[in-house]
């Protein structure tokens, strides 16, 4: 991959440009009067320089290669504020599914998830708890999110070929105001992760 690096110093009016291509290098930097001075290929101060795409610059490159490269940003190496990038927000959030926001209350005392709960995230206020079943139809990155707001707290069970799998053995919510988070992270493995017990 070639590399190239410009410098414009505006108190020299120089411009410095160095290319790597593979092991070599080539540095060229405008020492001689009237080699690529402002006044030269902009006279008019107007920051346009006045060249042609075939216009030969250092090291035999021409005006196009180094616009091709310097806009293409696959030789871009540094990090760039999201907001500064047009379209970004709208572009990310049109990949997201709209569940992702919403808040669903269950005040029953049994729930059975289905895939039109992946992404959601679930109230529990039932005073004697819940009980949650998660069968073994959800697909591999089904996820969701379990809030239990009373005192009693949330387990989990599994139906079908389903299993459940945590780190510590737990089966439910810790305790009130717990959130736990289940992720089908393989086919018929749910994890049952976050402030368990």
């Amino acid at each position: 991959m070639e590399e190239i690096t410009v410098t414009i110093d505006d108190s020299q009016e120089l411009i410095e440009v160095t290319a790597v291509d593979g092991q070599e290098s080539i540095t060229a930097t405008t020492l001689t009067v009237g080699d690529m001075r402002r006044d030269v290929y902009d006279s008019n101060g107007n920051g346009i320089v006045d060249m042609s795409e075939d216009t030969q610059l250092f090291g035999g490159f021409t005006l196009a290669f180094l616009q091709a490269f310097l806009l293409s940003r696959t030789n871009h190496t540094g990090t760039q504020l999201s907001s500064t990038i047009s379209d970004f927000a709208s572009a990310v959030s049109s990949l997201l599914p709209s569940e992702f926001t919403e808040v669903v209350t269950e005040s029953g005392a049994t729930r059975t998830l289905s895939a039109s709960d992946n992404g959601k995230i679930i109230r529990y206020t039932n005073v004697g708890g819940c009980v949650v079943t998660i069968p073994d139809t959800l697909s591999e990155g089904f996820t969701c999110l379990h809030a239990q707001k009373d005192s009693t707290q949330v387990s989990f069970i599994t139906s079908g070929s389903m299993v459940l799998v945590n780190a510590d053995s737990h089966t439910m919510t810790a305790k009130q105001h717990a959130i736990a988070c289940t992720l089908v992270e393989a086919t018929n493995i749910v994890n049952l992760n976050g402030y368990t017990g």
